[in-house]
């Protein structure tokens, strides 16, 4: 370790856990899954389906319908990290 590392600080915190690379977001009237989670409303990510869409983190968001492309998408990666 070099004389910079950590000057007498803490390590910084672990990441959050995440069982799986993709996180669900609200968006567009659906609930779309995304390999970046959006950290706030508004915020333009990419969706596993490929659409752009702009986070919504309004509670009624969350009951809307899955996007079926992201849905399928997201078994597949989930199923792919499980093994």
């Amino acid at each position: 370790m070099s004389s910079c590392e950590n000057a007498g600080f803490p390590p910084a915190p672990p990441p959050p856990f995440r069982p799986h690379p993709f996180l669900w977001v609200p968006g567009a009237g659906e609930r779309h899954a995304s390999a970046i989670a959006a950290r706030r409303h508004g915020e333009v990510v990419t969706s596993l389906c490929g659409n752009e869409i702009r986070a919504d983190d309004s509670v009624l968001a969350w009951l809307w319908r899955t996007c079926p492309a992201c849905d399928a998408e997201a078994h597949r990666l989930a199923t792919r990290t499980a093994r």
